[in-house]
């Protein structure tokens, strides 16, 4: 042919026409004479690999078994498939790490939603779903902000399922009637379980399960079911130093966790810490602190809690402030709030290492639903009824400014954007925030 050269023809090859630019190769056995793509390079093909055309700026790298041969990205590196992980190009500051299945567990839980039926009483036809225009939602959740009715509400999260019917719940604090209605003299007031002369609204309580069952690397602590649970987590100074834990059984008993240790998290056993009554919130903070909420709403402070004694000697009653029943507290490294059940805010005055009672409550705020103190004194709060720029928002995070030694209840709120926030912590939070220096007068005018 024009512009080639004839050559012998090798055993097993057959004759092909050289391409202008092009080098005819002897035909490896097992392989296949393809065409030489400028810029590229012939190479002989490997047992179970593939021929790839090789991209610019890539290298052809040899097929590993059980692997993909993928193209390799600019800044990005090419590794091997291990077995249970999944290639992925590596993005710029990010690191490649291999996906993991150890210690991942089945997890389940199961969670009641409640919302709430009111009715306001009319002197022609008596209690009806027909309130005033200043009343709350007929149907709402607790607050009254949020209508919730049983058709819109849905579980906490995709993730979950119901596992069973609407149903009136008998159990509500302040008891029911027969018909499981609450009575009131008007909305928000405390509420009881009979009917009097002065009660023109009412409400009953509607409760449905619902059931999580998911997988991660939680293991569970058997075999009691908690209702509150705390935790010192910048205690512990060596990984075998015990780490003080605290809980209340869904029953309202108080328990001790002992064996917690950095080595051991999950701990060894229960210790059960006797009470008159059941509790329903509990909290430990700085010098192993610890307080709790009773049923009937007044506080307890838990005395000579140490290392070398975990559960502490005996409990201080602490009266609750006046016509008010304690809902939740928190427990910082030298400070103590609590929210009531009206919403209250609630700050202990006089706390001293001699006297860590403390002397009396101060309010602070309204209109909080949840308080966390952090191991630094931080105050988070998740509030109702903020102003919004076109409304009142409810579930808002708010943050405390002002904490000082000198001012350990702060000055004012710094009120977050949005609401729909149930649970806030900061406990986990014990880094000191870096101290900017100041330059000098005499150093700014040289």
């Amino acid at each position: 042919m024009p512009g080639a050269r004839l050559v012998r023809r090798m055993p097993g090859a057959r004759l092909v026409r050289r391409m202008p630019g092009a080098r005819l190769v002897r035909r490896m056995p097992g392989a296949r004479l393809v065409r030489r793509i400028p810029g590229a390079r012939l190479v002989r093909r490997m047992p179970g690999a593939r021929l790839v055309r090789r991209m610019p700026g890539a290298r052809l790298v040899r097929r590993i078994p059980g692997a993909r041969l993928v193209r390799r990205m600019p800044g990005a590196r090419l590794v091997r498939r291990m077995p249970g992980a999944r290639l992925v190009r590596r993005m710029p500051g990010a690191r490649l790490v291999r996906v993991s299945t150890d210690n991942i567990y089945t997890q389940t839980d199961v969670t009641c939603v409640y919302i709430y039926e009111n009715q306001r009483w009319n002197p022609v036809t008596g209690y009806t779903n027909r309130g005033l225009p200043t009343d709350r939602y007929m149907w709402s959740d607790a607050t009254g902000l949020q209508e919730c009715t049983k058709a819109n509400t849905k579980p906490p999260s995709p993730h979950w399922t119901w596992v069973t019917d609407w149903a009136i719940d008998y159990g509500i604090s302040g008891g029911t009637d027969r018909e499981g209605w609450q009575y009131a003299a008007d909305f928000p007031t405390s509420y009881h379980g009979h009917k009097t002369l002065k009660d023109f609204v009412r409400r009953r309580r509607w409760a449905r399960k619902c059931k999580l069952t998911t997988t991660g690397p939680w293991q569970e602590v058997p075999p009691i079911p908690l209702s509150d649970v705390t935790i010192i987590l910048c205690g512990a100074q060596s990984s075998v130093e015990p780490i003080p834990l605290w809980a209340i059984s869904n029953k309202g008993d108080v328990l001790c966790r002992l064996g917690v240790t950095l080595l051991t998290p999950a701990g060894t056993s229960w210790l059960h810490v006797g009470t008159d009554q059941p509790f329903k919130s509990i909290s430990i903070g700085g010098a192993n602190q610890v307080w709790a909420i009773a049923r009937d709403g007044s506080a307890f402070y838990r005395s000579s809690v140490s290392t070398q004694s975990p559960a502490g000697v005996c409990w201080y009653h602490i009266p609750s402030p006046a016509r008010q029943k304690l809902q939740q507290v928190s427990v910082g490294r030298t400070s103590v709030y609590t929210v009531d059940q009206n919403g209250n805010l609630w700050f202990r005055q006089g706390l001293t290492p001699s006297y860590p009672q403390g002397s009396s409550w101060e309010h602070i705020s309204n209109n909080v639903r949840k308080v966390s103190v952090g191991p630094l004194d931080q105050v988070w709060i998740i509030a109702d009824k903020v102003q919004g720029s076109h409304s009142l928002s409810c579930g808002t995070v708010c943050h405390r400014l002002g904490v000082q030694p000198m001012e350990p209840k702060g000055q004012s709120w710094d009120y977050g954007i949005g609401g729909g926030w149930d649970h806030i912590t900061v406990r986990g939070n014990s880094i000191e925030a870096p101290r900017v220096r100041m330059p000098s007068l005499t150093a700014s005018l040289r």
